[in-house]
């Protein structure tokens, strides 16, 4: 949690809503981070059931009242299509959200102000517009590099290869011809 957070007019709004105190509002919303992080690191938190996030925030009290809370002190934005996403998300996260993003291939999804539409964002850059109901659409699987020729060495002339024979040669054999001679006269 960002220094300052526990003591944001946000958190104690959270906890003056839902009538608890202040370390309570802070251990929830870290609860929601941690949640966010693991299992909808885009701070597409609405992919699960308003119980599944409680439960996942342990909050034993009324189910609606969380989320609405949540809602209305501007903890989660809720998109066109009523889905909850975490509120900045993409500003807010920590570093490792962020590469586990950059890994997948993904984006964080966050809400515009005006038109309450879902929008999936890269840093600062929109790169596209939901419309309700609609999936993002995966971005395009780049073509495969075709592999470099493996690497020869460079050539130093013309290397005379003698065929090989079946049959091993004798030391004798193996002598050059100059000294088969000397080896004869011998």
């Amino acid at each position: 949690m960002k220094r300052g957070t526990p003591r944001h007019p946000k958190m104690l709004a959270l906890a003056r809503a839902l009538d608890i105190p202040i370390t309570q509002a802070v251990g929830i919303m870290e609860m929601l981070w941690h949640f966010t992080s693991e299992y909808a690191p885009r701070g597409d938190i609405g992919r699960f059931s308003d119980e599944d996030i409680a439960e996942a925030l342990c909050w034993s009290g009324d189910v609606q009242t969380l989320m609405k809370t949540l809602l209305n002190t501007k903890w989660l934005d809720l998109t066109i299509d009523g889905l909850y996403i975490v509120h900045d998300w993409s500003d807010h996260c920590d570093d490792s959200t962020r590469r586990k993003l950059k890994r997948r291939n993904l984006t964080f999804i966050s809400t515009s102000d005006v038109t309450g539409q879902c929008t999936v964002m890269t840093g600062q850059n929109t790169d596209m517009t939901l419309s309700r109901g609609a999936k993002p659409k995966p971005k395009p699987t780049p073509e495969p590099k075709p592999e470099p020729p493996p690497h020869t060495p460079p050539s130093v002339g013309p290397v005379s290869v003698e065929p090989k024979s079946r049959k091993s040669k004798t030391p004798y054999e193996r002598l050059p011809e100059w000294k088969r001679k000397k080896f004869d006269e011998f």
